[in-house]
């Protein structure tokens, strides 16, 4: 039997689930961080979390400023 019910997804991820999520190297989004670029994140008490919606969000501008190719219809 095949299970196809989805993981739910957290609203909110901590550092290394967001590189896991994005594919992005947890020590590239620090370093984005720190240069105030990236996914937007916030800070609760000493943890750094990332919104899913902002991250899905930031993903399809990333996706929209770069694509090549592809029909134009």
């Amino acid at each position: 039997m095949n299970n196809t019910t989805p993981i739910p997804t957290p609203p909110r991820l901590s550092t290394a689930e967001t590189s896991i999520y994005t594919g992005i190297p947890a020590s590239t989004l620090r370093f984005w961080r720190h240069q105030g670029s990236g996914p937007a994140s916030y800070s609760i008490g000493a943890r750094v979390f990332y919104d899913v919606v902002d991250l899905d969000a930031w993903v399809a501008a990333q996706k929209a400023a770069s694509v090549r190719g592809g029909d134009s219809k």
